[in-house]
C-alpha cells in the first residue's frame, strides 16, 4: 500500500467490519469477534482481488458468527473473491458456491452442495454436515 493510501485504506478497511467506532480503542479490549473482524480488516487494507479466509468463525458465540458471516457475505456481493477453509459445515453451507472436497492430500470432488450431496449419495434435503460425514470414511483414505 503507498503510504499516502494507508491510513484511508485502514479507515475504509475499519468502516467496511463495522468497527470505525472503535478505531481508538486498545485492540486487547476486543473481544474475540471484534479481533475475527479486524483480522479480515487487515485483509482488506491493501484491497486484495481475493480474500483468504481460514476457519472465520471459529470459536466465536452465535452473534459474533452471524456478524462475520454477513460481513463475508457482503465481502462476496461487493465483488471480492474469497477463499474460505472451515471444518464448520453451516460456514461451508452458508457461505460458498464452490466446495472443494480433500483427502489424503488431494483434491478428491469440487461441486456446490447439491453435486456434493450427490456425490456423497445422499438425498438432496440431507444437510451438508450429513452429507461430509457420509463420505469422510472414504476422504480419510484418499478414495
Amino acid at each position: 500500500v503507498k503510504e499516502k493510501d494507508i491510513k484511508n485504506n485502514v479507515l475504509n478497511a475499519l468502516e467496511i467490519v463495522n468497527l470505525l467506532d472503535v478505531k481508538d480503542k486498545y485492540v486487547g479490549s476486543f473481544s474475540k469477534g471484534m479481533m475475527q473482524r479486524l483480522h479480515i480488516a487487515r485483509g482488506l487494507v491493501n484491497k486484495p482481488e481475493i480474500l483468504m479466509l481460514d476457519e472465520p468463525t471459529a470459536g466465536l458465540d452465535v452473534e459474533s458468527v452471524y456478524t462475520v458471516r454477513e460481513l463475508i457475505k457482503n465481502l462476496k456481493e461487493a465483488g471480492h473473491g474469497i477463499i474460505l477453509t472451515s471444518h464448520d459445515m453451516a460456514d461451508i453451507e452458508t457461505l460458498a458456491d464452490t466446495i472443494h472436497l480433500i483427502g489424503g492430500g488431494k483434491l478428491v470432488f469440487s461441486g456446490n452442495n447439491d453435486q456434493i450431496k450427490e456425490f456423497a449419495g445422499v438425498d438432496a434435503n440431507t444437510s451438508l454436515e450429513k452429507a461430509y460425514l457420509a463420505i469422510a470414511p472414504k476422504l480419510k483414505r484418499g478414495l
